[in-house]
């Protein structure tokens, strides 16, 4: 068998293997069929009302529509790149994927003090052309193969701004475990601190997290459009 080596040749990413991880020839007939039927099975039996996919590119996009389809609920893959163009072509055959240009954006943005065109670049002149559906796409600013933000940028204020974007802007809000704590583990595996004996409802970040949801809530912004107000290299300002 052969390693991802080269992760421009998709042929290479999508028959070569991840890390060393076993895997599936979805091309074959059994295996596809097996996979469809399991997914079914799967979501009927346990009432999920979504699905998280993950490496979503080592797989040749023409099995996700029958395993999407099988499903029945909605699917958010994960297309860990990050090229607009790339990552919505995943979009074309499920409902929706994690914003990963987005996230890396924010992260530079917000991490890095880099200019806000750069919000204005990917949500204004690349996301609407590139994405079929902007509201299905999963928002995030933390997860588990990245570094934690507040790893590497230790200001509460940038670390809250930068949680009440991914809060309400546009999309999906997926916030990872641990981000309403302050965990600050690195590359992983540091990223995946032990939760429980450390949960704390009174942080200053949970506070901030749970003030924004009942906001999103309240508001009723969910499926409502993102439009850009503003935008200069340090200020970015939008309504929903």
């Amino acid at each position: 068998y052969c390693l991802i080596q080269d992760w421009n040749n998709q042929p290479q990413v999508e028959e070569c293997r991840l890390a060393g991880l076993p895997d599936l020839d979805q091309s074959n007939k059994f295996v596809h069929d097996t996979l469809v039927h399991w997914i079914k099975n799967v979501v009927q039996k346990y009432g999920f009302d979504g699905i998280r996919i993950d490496t979503v590119p080592e797989i040749a996009k023409s099995f996700w529509p029958d395993f999407a389809k099988s499903s029945g609920v909605y699917q958010l893959g994960e297309v860990f790149n990050g090229q607009v163009d790339y990552v919505a072509s995943y979009q074309g055959v499920l409902d929706g994927v994690f914003s990963y240009p987005l996230f890396f954006t924010l992260r530079d943005v917000f991490g890095h003090q880099g200019s806000m065109y750069n919000l204005q670049s990917v949500l204004r002149d690349q996301y609407p052309k590139a994405f079929k559906d902007l509201g299905a796409l999963g928002t995030m600013l933390d997860n588990h193969d990245n570094a934690r933000f507040l790893s590497f940028q230790k200001d509460p204020a940038l670390y809250k701004a930068a949680l009440t974007f991914v809060l309400m802007a546009e999309g999906i809000p997926v916030v990872y475990y641990g981000s309403e704590q302050g965990f600050a583990g690195g590359d992983d595996p540091k990223n995946r601190e032990p939760l429980w004996a450390n949960f704390d409802t009174s942080n200053q970040y949970f506070q901030h997290i749970r003030t924004l949801i009942t906001a999103r809530k309240s508001l009723g912004i969910a499926l409502a459009p993102l439009i850009q107000r503003y935008a200069d290299d340090r200020f970015y300002a939008f309504s929903r």
